[in-house]
């Protein structure tokens, strides 16, 4: 039997933040899957309460990239050790360039970034797992499919559809279509589905010069004497509201990017959404919901990065336990498909 069951473990949650999940707003098919158990054991404020005929959006991380794959790969490297420890400011900038390159001769511009092999095989496991949900339960099957059109966002949505060989749809499609506005429709026992691709659910933008997350804060910061995972909270405050040239975003641009499509996807007609976007989008949605602040979005981004290939379902409820209208909350965060 399919399970949906957290994937991070258990310690990780005990300083979750003073927020509410509601994972009865979930449709009862996807919640009978879910692991409740994980639940309630862990230190969370979860509302039990039943609220029937919610709208489900369900978030999806893309599948591991060749750049997630990268970060650890390149910390082997002679050249990346050297400028982790380099002190003269002169060389250490030098060395930054060749990283840039040795970066993009290895993963490419950020939209094209492919999925890893090891994404390859999370992504065969899961279009199997999504495929005997989807069989079990087929009225949980979206009507309306928004993707990234970053490729490996894309590539991820191919994996997640793989299954469906009975539709009279080129699968294909989805990573090969330039269009962003290209619409695909089909019917699915009886109900339209529609499947598009939104540039509004894309990754945060960099810029044209888009580099690896060490060398975005050595520009950022401009501190030749930073290294990775040692930078302050003050700085991790100016990375927050950091805007890369060349048309990059800060983080709080990308959460008012993220914030519009929230309110877009609550007016759909449709009850069921899959959004298959980016950690960044994932975190700028949570961040939304619970009308954080950049203290929230960062615990999240060091403690609950959503892992690739997960699933966050955010329910909008017809009404909350004190009697507010139409409200996102958040059913389940960061779950994993398995048997």
């Amino acid at each position: 039997m399919v399970k949906l069951i957290s994937s991070l473990p258990r310690q990780w949650f005990e300083n979750w933040p003073n927020m509410k999940l509601y994972p009865w707003a979930m449709h009862p098919a996807l919640l009978d899957t879910l692991d409740k158990e994980i639940f309630q054991q862990i230190p969370l404020k979860t509302v039990w309460d039943t609220f029937p005929d919610c709208k489900n959006i369900t978030f999806i991380r893309h599948l591991e990239s060749k750049y997630n794959e990268y970060k650890n790969v390149v910390k082997n490297e002679d050249i990346y050790k050297q400028f982790m420890i380099e002190t003269d400011q002169k060389k250490k900038y030098e060395l930054s360039l060749e990283l840039l390159k040795h970066y993009r001769d290895n993963v490419g511009t950020d939209p094209q970034t492919n999925i890893s092999e090891h994404g390859k095989q999370q992504g065969e496991i899961l279009w199997k797992l999504y495929a005997k949900l989807i069989k079990q339960h087929p009225e949980i099957f979206p009507s309306l499919i928004v993707v990234s059109p970053y490729l490996r966002t894309r590539l991820t949505a191919n994996y997640f559809l793989k299954h469906i060989e009975w539709l009279d749809l080129d699968i294909n499609k989805i990573i090969t279509k330039e269009n962003k506005q290209d619409m695909f429709l089909w019917s699915f026992q009886g109900k339209d589905v529609i499947l598009k691709l939104s540039d509004e659910i894309r990754e945060r933008d960099h810029g044209k010069d888009v580099a690896p997350q060490y060398l975005t804060e050595y520009y950022a910061l401009q501190n030749p004497l930073h290294t990775l995972g040692s930078i302050s909270e003050d700085e991790e405050d100016e990375l927050y509201y950091y805007t890369a040239p060349n048309g990059g975003e800060s983080q709080v641009q990308v959460n008012q990017r993220i914030k519009q499509v929230l309110y877009s996807l609550m007016s759909e007609k449709y009850n069921n959404i899959l959004v298959v976007s980016h950690h960044l989008a994932v975190l700028a949605a949570m961040n939304n919901i619970f009308a954080g602040t950049i203290n929230t979005f960062q615990n999240f981004d060091n403690n609950w990065k959503p892992a690739n290939g997960s699933m966050t379902v955010f329910s909008q409820l017809p009404e909350t336990e004190s009697g507010q209208k139409d409200k996102l909350r958040v059913s389940a965060y960061n779950t994993i498909l398995t048997e």
